[in-house]
């Protein structure tokens, strides 16, 4: 096994990551996250606490600027 998924589609090799630039710090990325991985004051991007991120892709799903990418990463374990 790799510890990665080449197609970004394995919710426990994915990482989230959040482009400061087109984030406006709406917080919905925040309350929808069931981790409590995502940090930031609102009207400022926020960011992401990798060590806490499951991967599930709430974050992305309901972010409405798509600033929140869910992507193929190393397996964290």
């Amino acid at each position: 096994m790799e510890g990665r998924c080449p197609a970004g589609v394995c919710q426990g090799l994915r990482i989230c990551d959040i482009d400061p630039g087109l984030c406006t710090g709406c917080t919905l990325c925040a309350k929808n996250c069931p981790s409590d991985a995502i940090i930031g004051k609102r009207k400022f991007a926020h960011s992401i606490i990798v060590d806490r991120c499951s991967g599930c892709g709430a974050c992305a799903d309901s972010c409405p600027k798509q600033a929140v990418l869910a992507v193929a990463g190393e397996d964290p374990s």
